[in-house]
């Protein structure tokens, strides 16, 4: 009855051709079709040895390599059992040697992993321009065998504005010889996303990345206040703007610096506000009175509107 068992267990190994893992993959194994030969269990004259790695057999780690089933089990008396199919943990369960110990293998290489790219990114900025200052180090795996490595700047907006695809330049590819090192990266526009990402191109065909997004430091605008308007009411005048255009802001708009003069003063009425909207109580019918605006961020003050004049 052992010998019929035996022969059954024979012929069906004859008959499993096993495909073997994509491990030049970050996760592992990739399209393992059709393979039966999952988890391995003999039995042998000292005990039941199981294939479900990494595991240690008599002091060995076990690792799994692509290959048919041999003619016959690895001792005459064993008999191999054929468990749950695929892999496990970046290494194939589907292999058995001729040995009685299962043979260490060849899995491709030894893939890359999120800690093995290092990114990080900061701001800064002067009164002429705005740049990112970029911090990377790779861990090399000698089996990657690394090719290329650079990184790459793509804008994701600009100054904050949302809806405005024409204000966002294509992304720039900046090559890195080291390992480690700072990169100063000088942009075009403060206060808008960057998407900085961290490339590597193996030998093996592979590429691993890590992606760090920054905002840009704030500059002053460049743009003056829009849709700037006057209104009379009563014995008061009221003035009312809008922002500066998208892409001129350079930043959050914190105030409004606003000048206001009758006709006759000698020095202008200057105040401060918040809102973007400013009244004067009390003027003079008969009066010429002339007003201007303009933005402040925390980096500066901007360009002043055309001044307006009116005559109540």
């Amino acid at each position: 009855m052992h010998k019929y068992y035996l022969l059954v267990v024979v012929f069906l190994l004859k008959a499993l051709t096993l495909r073997g893992c994509d491990f030049s993959r970050k996760n592992g194994c990739s399209s393992p079709s059709k393979v039966y030969g999952g988890k391995l269990r003999f039995t042998g004259k000292s005990g039941l040895y199981e294939a479900s790695p990494p595991s240690w057999i008599a002091g060995k780690r076990i690792i799994f390599l692509q290959k048919d089933f041999p003619s016959r089990p690895s001792s005459g008396r064993g008999r191999v059992r054929v468990g749950k199919r695929g892999c496990n943990h970046g290494f194939c369960q589907q292999s058995y040697s001729s040995s009685s110990l299962i043979q260490p293998c060849v899995t491709g290489h030894d893939p890359m992993f999120d800690e093995d790219l290092s990114l990080e990114l900061e701001t800064k900025s002067t009164r002429r321009n705005v740049r990112l200052v970029a911090t990377w180090s790779i861990i090399d795996k000698s089996s990657c065998e690394i090719i290329n490595k650079s990184l790459i700047i793509q804008q994701k907006d600009r100054d904050a504005c949302t809806n405005s695809p024409d204000l966002v330049d294509p992304p720039q590819a900046i090559k890195i010889d080291s390992l480690s090192g700072v990169k100063d990266i000088k942009v075009e526009y403060p206060n808008s996303l960057y998407n900085v990402t961290l490339e590597v191109i193996c030998g093996t065909g592979d590429t691993y990345t890590k992606s760090v997004q920054q905002r840009s430091a704030e500059m002053g605008p460049t743009g003056a206040p829009t849709n700037l308007n006057q209104k009379k009411i009563g014995t008061s005048v009221l003035y009312e703007w809008s922002e500066p255009p998208c892409g001129e802001r350079n930043g959050n708009i914190i105030a409004y610096e606003c000048v206001f003069k009758m006709d006759g003063q000698r020095y202008p009425r200057t105040d401060r506000t918040t809102n973007k909207k400013k009244f004067y109580f009390g003027v003079e019918p008969g009066g010429k009175y002339s007003f201007k605006v303009r933005a402040e961020t925390t980096r500066g003050r901007g360009r002043f509107t055309q001044t307006i004049t009116y005559r109540l």
